[in-house]
């Protein structure tokens, strides 16, 4: 999925950090783009925006003109069904 020029601000530098915090970033990314399977796009959606992209909850409750309770209440429905398929494998 593109990201718009204006969102470019909100995307973290990981550049600087050491090469072991990068790996373990790389893997903890490849594992969660495998347990968003679980999930709804709209949910995906809101952990990219949030954990990825670096937002706040009140910027996606602008930019989704929700209410915070609404972003939080999805969030932790979505974090739910993520620890539920993720936790099983990191411990296996």
């Amino acid at each position: 999925m593109p990201v718009e020029p204006e969102r470019w601000e909100h995307i973290p530098d990981y550049s600087a950090s050491n090469p072991a915090d990068v790996v373990s970033r790389k893997l903890l990314r490849e594992e969660m783009e495998k347990a968003y399977r679980y999930l709804s796009p709209s949910q995906v959606e809101l952990i990219r925006s949030l954990y990825w992209e670096g937002y706040s909850f009140s910027e996606i409750a602008c930019m989704r003109n929700e209410p915070i309770g609404s972003i939080k209440s999805r969030l932790h429905q979505a974090l739910k069904v993520l620890r539920n398929h993720l936790v099983p494998e990191m411990e296996g």
